[in-house]
This record gives structure tokens, sequence and C-alpha cells, in this order.
């Protein structure tokens, strides 16, 4: 079958998709640690470049008719070949993933500098090439898709593709790829961990719905490998103003990934390898802002902790596991410890929020039994004052306790204590509540004076 005929094959499929509409949920149309394993090249998306929309499209509909027909070549492609030792249910998933991977941008390219193109005789510019990046550099693709050839023997053909592409399994197939890449940037794999913060994305009626826990995790790595994930993370960095410098990417032809603030925001924490300075700061932000902050000792420890998160959150990908694939840096990853103030702060939590749901990570809880004494900072006198303050309802009774202890307090460890508070923007109402104990501390040394 030559070119044409492909041609009105794909079209008489993408015409037939009658409850497809523009697809624009999540995004817009626009013109060693664990390490995730790698992809069998039988799994890897093949694009025909021969089909790809070119820039002589002047009408939009044509052009957005255009993509959509390349989109549904790549699906015709997903459906029949990538899948075809899986189910049908599996393989319409395979398809839908396929053209959202086309229309929404998670497709690209990086310039290989590793292997230069020949240059032109006389220093012609080569012809410009609305498939391929104009420039000297050999590009690859980021991600596993290749360019190849579509044919009627590795196409799905029209009745293959009847009632396969419909709006609502392509959202739910957006919401997996997005998916795959916040389970990457916190795990370094697709497939977030069902007992953690990821899997809330994923419905569970969805689930039931288009398959089991175990496809969709197959499912997961296979689509996650399709994407750039340098892309993806280059406009989620825009947003979010990070300053990591991320190797730069082409997205294929002209589209271009847009994300809505309730996807890029997933994104804003500590990314892999960071796992206990993350938890640290969890708790942390928790006791500047409890009465037991007065009685703790090591105010610097705090403050370096909340550098440290600011400077990773604001550098993310530099901080990554995987930041040599990501930024092209191999510089020794700096030691994730957070900052030596764990055990002190599990004590803490293990008395004034026992039931916190921080303690389902194994780093805090083990078996039942919290992890406190397992750390080097563990300290039993603090875990002593815990026990005091926590083991009565009784306000009085602890408010005495805590003005009897701050009767030893010196101005220079309450100014460590408010640049603490500084540090962690607690609001005036809180760092207002707990002053309260030292002001009661001077109004008696005050009367005494008189």
């Amino acid at each position: 079958m030559d070119i044409q005929s492909l041609l009105h094959e794909i079209t008489t499929i993408s015409n037939g998709i009658s409850n497809f509409q523009k697809f624009n949920n999540s995004s817009q149309m626009q013109i060693p640690f664990y390490c995730e394993p790698k992809l069998s090249p039988k799994y890897r998306l093949m694009i025909d470049k021969r089909f790809m929309p070119s820039s002589y499209f002047k009408d939009s509909h044509e052009l957005r008719t255009a993509w959509m027909n390349f989109a549904v070549g790549a699906a015709c492609y997903a459906y029949r070949t990538i899948g075809k030792e899986f189910p049908k249910e599996f393989k319409i998933l395979l398809a839908n993933s396929a053209v959202v991977a086309v229309l929404s941008g998670f497709l690209a390219k990086y310039e290989d500098k590793s292997t230069q193109r020949e240059s032109t005789s006389d220093n012609i510019q080569p012809e410009e090439n609305i498939c391929e990046p104009d420039d000297y550099w050999e590009c690859v693709p980021d991600g596993e898709w290749f360019h190849g050839l579509w044919t009627t023997e590795n196409l799905a053909t029209v009745s293959d593709m009847e009632s396969v592409l419909d709006q609502e399994t392509s959202e739910f197939c957006f919401k997996l790829l997005i998916t795959a890449m916040e389970s990457y940037y916190y795990t370094n794999c697709f497939y977030p961990d069902m007992t953690t913060f990821p899997h809330k994305i994923i419905n569970n009626e969805l689930m039931t719905k288009y398959g089991t826990e175990e496809s969709l995790r197959q499912l997961m790595h296979i689509i996650g490998h399709w994407i750039s994930k340098l892309n993806v993370f280059s406009v989620i960095g825009k947003y979010t103003n990070s300053r990591s410098n991320l190797i730069p990417v082409r997205v294929l032809g002209n589209r271009k990934l847009c994300l809505t603030h309730d996807i890029w925001i997933r994104f804003n924490d500590l990314p892999c390898g960071w796992t206990l300075t993350n938890l640290a700061y969890r708790i942390a932000e928790k006791l500047v802002q409890h009465k037991c902050i007065t009685l703790f000792e090591d105010y610097d420890s705090l403050i370096k902790l909340k550098n440290n998160y600011d400077k990773i959150c604001h550098n993310a990908f530099d901080y990554h596991v995987d930041r040599k694939y990501l930024t092209g840096s191999s510089k020794e990853m700096e030691i994730d410890n957070g900052c030596g103030l764990l055990g002190r702060l599990i004590t803490f939590l293990k008395y004034a929020e026992p039931d916190s749901d921080l303690f389902s990570s194994s780093y805090l809880k083990y078996n039942d039994e919290t992890c406190e004494e397992y750390y080097d900072d563990y300290d039993g006198r603090w875990e002593s004052f815990m026990k005091i303050v926590h083991a009565t309802k009784d306000e009085t009774v602890t408010d005495m306790f805590l003005k009897s202890y701050l009767s030893k307090y010196t101005c220079g460890e309450r100014k460590q204590l408010v640049d603490c508070w500084n540090k962690y923007n607690v609001s005036d109402e809180i760092t207002s509540r707990i002053s309260v104990y030292f002001n009661s501390h001077e109004d008696t040394v005050d009367e005494e004076d008189d």
C-alpha cells in the first residue's frame, strides 16, 4: 500500500472518532536508588515523519485535523504492534496514550553533541526541514520512541480501531503519564508506590475499569519510557522558578506541553534522594509551631534544615538521583541525613501526634515501633521533656513546667528561637502565644527586682 492509501486509512479512522473532542483537559493543544528497568525495544513507539504535519497549513482547522491524523497513526501502531501480545483492554490504553503523547507535546529530542553532522560545502546552510531540528548536531529521541515507516503490516485497521479512541480514556491516560512523571521525580521509577501520595491521582474506580494494578504498572512502565522527562521537567521548572539547568530539548513538531497549576504544584517538594531531609522538614514545621519548641536546644540545626530544604527545592533536578541524565552533572551527591535531627524530631512527633500519617514511612516507624533511637541524635533528656509535657491534659501543669524551665533561658537563646521562627515563617499569632511563657518569666523577674 502506498503512502496516500495509508494516509486515507488513517484519516478514515480519525474521522470515525465522533466522541473525541478537542483534547484540552489538563494540557492545551498549542501551535542508585531504585532505577526503572530498561524498556524492551519491542515496546518503543514508532513515529513516521512522512505523516508529520508541515508548516504550510494556513487554516487552524486543517492543522488540527492533520495533527489528529498523525496522532491516530501513532495510536494504530501502538495498538497493533506494541500491543500484539496484550489483551484488548491493554491495547486500548496503549493507543490512547500514544494519541496523548503526540497531541500534548510529550515527545521530544535532544542534541547529541558527541556526534557532529557533516558540514555542507562552502558554508551553505542545510535546507530547513519541519521534521528535523536545524543544526549541525545529531538529535536523538529523549524517550523510547524512534522514526520509522508505518505500513499496513504494523498499523491497526479501521475495523480494529472501532471504539478504541475516546475522550474519557485519553484523559485517563494523560493522568497516567503525569503520574508516571511524578513517581519518577520522587522515586526514580514510573509506577508509584500505592502506599504513598501519588496513588491518589489514580482513581480506584478507573483502575477497576481499565485494568488491574499489575496491568497499570506494566502500562506505566511502557508509556513512561516513551515521553520526554526533560521536556516535562523543563515546563515544570518554568512554573516553579527552578534554577536547575536541564539538558534542553526540542519538542516533536510544533507541539507545546502546557500544564495547569494543579499538576505542576505536585512537583514542589524534594526530589528522589532526599527522603530523610523531607521527613525531618515535615516534622520540624510542626515543632516550630508547638510550645515544645521552647525546650529544644538546637535551633541552629533547624535553621540549617530549612536552608537545605529551600536550596534543594530551588535546584531540584540538580539534586535528583538521576541528575546526570537530567542536567549532565556528575558531581558527588550530598548526604541525606536530615541535618542530624531525626532522632529528636521523631521523639517529638511520637508524643505530639502519635497517629500522624508521617509514621507510614519506615524511616520513622517500623514493625509498630518508632525509630528515634536508631538515629545518632536521639536524646533521652529531650524524650523526658516530651513525656512531661504530654503526660497530662492539664494545661496549667504544663505551663508551670515550661515557665520553670524558661527561668534558665538566656536572651541569646530566645533570639535564636525568634530567628528560627522567622526562617520557618511562623505566624505572629503562634509566636505571640508561645512567647507568653517568656513574658511571664520576665514579669516575675521584674516583680522580684522591685
